[in-house]
C-alpha cells in the first residue's frame, strides 16, 4: 500500500510538471501572437523608488514582426520613427532577478544570457518591466501611424 501511495504521489508530480510545461508553451505562443505590431510607450511606474504612474516624455515604439524585435525613438512633431535597435527575439519563462517570481521575458537574441524585459498583456496594453535594471514598468498601447 505504501508503495502504491508513493507511486501515485510520483505520478501526480510528473503530471503536474507536464501540464505546467504545456501551459507555459501555450502562453509563450499566445504572447508571441499578441505582441505582433507596433506599440507606443505611454506611461511608466514602479521601479526602485515606487514611482507613481507618469507620462512618458521621450516616447519609443516597439515593433514585433515574425521573430524580429525593433525599437524606435518616436518624434511627435512629424510622427516619424528613428530606428535604435533590432534583433531576433524569443519569449522565455524564467525566475526574476529582482524577486522570487517567474515571468515571461522578451529575450533579444544578442542579450540571451540575461533577459531584461518581463512582458505581459492585459486588454490592449503591453506591460514591459525592466526586471534586471530597476523594476520600472512601461505601458505601451497599440501605435497606428497617421499619414
Amino acid at each position: 500500500m505504501k508503495t502504491l501511495l508513493s507511486l501515485l504521489v510520483f505520478l501526480t508530480f510528473i503530471f503536474n510538471i507536464s501540464c505546467t510545461s504545456d501551459t507555459v508553451e501555450q502562453e509563450k505562443s499566445r504572447l508571441m501572437n499578441a505582441i505582433q505590431g507596433q506599440w507606443l510607450s505611454t506611461t511608466y511606474s514602479g521601479g526602485i523608488g515606487g514611482l507613481p504612474e507618469t507620462p512618458v516624455t521621450d516616447k519609443q515604439v516597439l515593433e514585433f514582426s515574425d521573430n524580429m524585435y525593433k525599437v524606435y525613438d518616436y518624434n511627435k512633431e512629424d510622427d516619424s520613427l528613428d530606428p535604435k535597435f533590432e534583433s531576433p527575439y524569443y519569449i522565455d519563462y524564467r525566475k526574476s532577478e529582482l524577486n522570487d517570481s517567474y515571468n515571461y521575458y522578451l529575450v533579444p537574441s544578442i542579450l540571451s544570457s540575461r533577459p531584461q524585459l518581463a512582458i505581459s498583456i492585459s486588454g490592449d496594453k503591453l506591460y514591459v518591466t525592466h526586471d534586471v535594471v530597476d523594476g520600472l514598468t512601461t505601458v505601451y498601447e497599440p501605435y497606428h501611424r497617421t499619414l
